[in-house]
């Protein structure tokens, strides 16, 4: 029986501290991509796309609300949104 650390026990707490580096960054990246993102949607909101509806065509407006989603977040175990109150 061994009491001690193991290798693996090193490897995984190497892994977590970089894990916890890489938190910070991705999010700093994601709060940018967001704010890209909804500049982009303020931008097109009257752009007319192309869409179909029973294979004809059907021109519709961008802002068939991009920004629906925006501010919620999801939970990366259940991939579910999160409840308010938890965010």
């Amino acid at each position: 029986m061994h009491w001690g650390a193991t290798s693996q026990d090193v490897a995984d707490t190497a892994l977590i501290l970089l894990l916890k580096k890489t938190v910070v960054i991705l999010e700093a990246d994601l709060l940018r991509l967001e704010d890209a993102l909804q500049a982009l949607i303020a931008k097109h909101r009257k752009t007319m796309m192309a869409g179909l509806t029973l294979l004809q065509s059907a021109p519709r407006e961008f802002k068939r609300n991009p920004d629906h989603h925006s501010n919620q977040q999801i939970d990366p175990v259940s991939e579910q949104p999160l409840p308010k109150g938890c965010q």
